[in-house]
């Protein structure tokens, strides 16, 4: 584990505790903070039998030529549609969406979407593949699946001019809270 600079809006950057999951290799495509992780397997584990989702919020940062999209905290979508297989993002979603991250002061901004898969594993259909492209075309912006059933995720995102699975990320903690990073990456499973 090690300490990185986490992005703020302020001057000030507070180091977090970070740890791989799967193998991100030196690239830093992608850190997702704990705390939203927990949200994310939370909002999922709340309906078992169907799709759940909502949009990710963050930062980009160019540490040394090496781009990151750090995930801080998320959005449900409270208003999507979803099925045991499919999950859709109406007008009326992504109202609510923007209303909830306009009215923030934090400054964190939209770097993706999450949704799960319960029980079917994280993995990208062809629908969110159509969903990432034409919603989340910046190069930077990720999207997870993860199944709360089987506790598990997977982080995807563009990679020269395609959508692709990343071979891992980082999960990040403020660096007190070492030992709830430790219990998390021993249960949790990237595939």
């Amino acid at each position: 584990m090690r300490l990185w600079p986490l992005p703020t809006s302020s001057d000030e950057a507070e180091p977090v505790l970070s740890a791989p999951l799967g193998m991100p290799g030196d690239a830093c495509h992608c850190s997702l903070a704990l705390s939203a992780l927990h949200d994310m397997f939370g909002h999922g584990e709340t309906e078992p039998t169907r799709e759940v989702g909502g949009i990710l919020l963050g930062a980009f940062t160019d540490d040394e030529g090496r781009e990151c999209t750090w995930v801080e905290d998320i959005v449900p979508a409270l208003l999507a549609m979803g099925s045991s297989t499919s999950l859709t993002f109406t007008h009326e979603t992504w109202a609510q969406i923007h209303s909830e991250v306009d009215s923030r002061a934090d400054g964190l901004r939209i770097v993706g979407w999450y949704h799960t898969h319960p029980g079917f594993g994280p993995f990208y259909s062809a629908h969110d593949l159509f969903i990432h492209r034409n919603f989340f075309a910046d190069p930077r912006h990720v999207g997870l699946v993860l199944d709360p059933v089987r506790v598990s995720l997977n982080v995807f995102g563009w990679v020269e001019g395609d959508i692709a699975k990343f071979p891992g990320c980082l999960v990040h903690v403020p660096r007190d809270d070492r030992a709830e990073l430790e219990t998390f990456l021993r249960r949790t499973t990237y595939i």
